[in-house]
């Protein structure tokens, strides 16, 4: 099942084909009382505008704008990632990439991406940036009493550091 499109780099046609120049379109699942099962975002330069689709109509607009109205088609299901690239003579490229953890779907449609998340541990350790809770390392430490500011009058005997300066 398609999850999100996302249409963007658009041709000079797009005004002639579509009734606007729109720069971009952001398509996503939904649950619409109505039916309409995707929402669209048509992106011009100062305004959006939206619009529903079926499954069915989204096939057809797809078919019809991907490659020709649009360079670049990104196509997202529960288990892939579609890139189309068009290029200017008009040779279109096919790029698939496995997700590497499914994208879960809530009892409303509406989805919830789980591969950007990340889950701490409770010690407080980020596998992916070290510890949290780590000391700074500074040029002059904390609370060592550095000789030549205490003279100066910046710092006190304890290695503390006199407010007023």
């Amino acid at each position: 099942m398609t999850i999100s499109v996302t249409l963007s780099k658009p041709t000079g046609d797009v005004e002639k084909l579509l009734g606007r120049a729109y720069q971009k379109i952001k398509i996503r699942a939904v649950n619409a009382a109505d039916g309409a099962s995707y929402q669209a975002e048509m992106f011009t330069k100062t305004q959006v505008f939206h619009r529903k689709f079926s499954e069915s109509e989204l096939e057809d607009f797809l078919k019809a704008n991907s490659g020709i109205t649009f360079k670049n088609v990104v196509t997202r299901t529960n288990t892939e990632e579609i890139t189309l690239l068009t290029n200017k003579k008009g040779k279109t490229t096919e790029l698939r990439k496995k997700l590497k953890t499914p994208v879960v779907e809530c009892e409303q449609r509406e989805c919830i991406e789980t591969t950007n998340l990340r889950i701490k541990p409770a010690g407080g350790f980020d596998t992916t940036y070290g510890l949290l809770n780590h000391r700074k390392h500074y040029l002059l430490p904390e609370g060592r009493p550095v000789p030549f500011l205490v003279l100066l009058g910046i710092m006190n005997d304890e290695g503390k550091v006199i407010s007023s300066r």
